[in-house]
């Protein structure tokens, strides 16, 4: 692979673990999340983030051999789309329940956001993998 596709590689890592951060802060910075599922929630993204970055391998690695090269990309790609479904489901309850109409927009706009990432990462997985 060139450098191009190897530097695009790196730069979409980057952005995606940066985009579910970016996420939980303005989720923090706008709603008090403290119940006990809330914080479940929490530990559960932070694992998958954890899983997914530990997973993090060069795309040459990747696209070499093709059995094992879908099971390495799920093994990033899963987590990561994972932890955005999570964050899909705690901004669709503010959508959904919150008692402010424009909490409730606002996370709408969010969640429009947010499953279109999950639509990007899921098209990269169908494009990257080999096979």
């Amino acid at each position: 692979r060139g450098l191009l596709e190897t530097l695009l590689w790196s730069a979409a890592i980057f952005v995606s673990m940066l985009r579910i951060w970016s996420t939980e802060v303005a989720y923090r910075g706008r709603l008090v999340a403290t119940s006990r599922l809330h914080r479940l929630l929490d530990l559960a993204t932070y694992f998958l983030l954890f899983v997914a970055a530990s997973n993090i391998r060069p795309l040459q690695d990747w696209l070499g051999d093709a059995v094992a090269g879908n099971t390495k990309l799920i093994a990033c790609f899963g987590p990561i789309m994972l932890a955005q479904a999570v964050w899909v489901g705690r901004w669709l309850e503010v959508a959904l329940l919150a008692p402010v109409e424009a909490a409730r927009r606002q996370a709408a706009e969010i969640l429009v956001d947010e499953c279109g990432g999950i639509v990007v990462w899921l098209v990269g997985l169908q494009l990257l993998s080999p096979g």
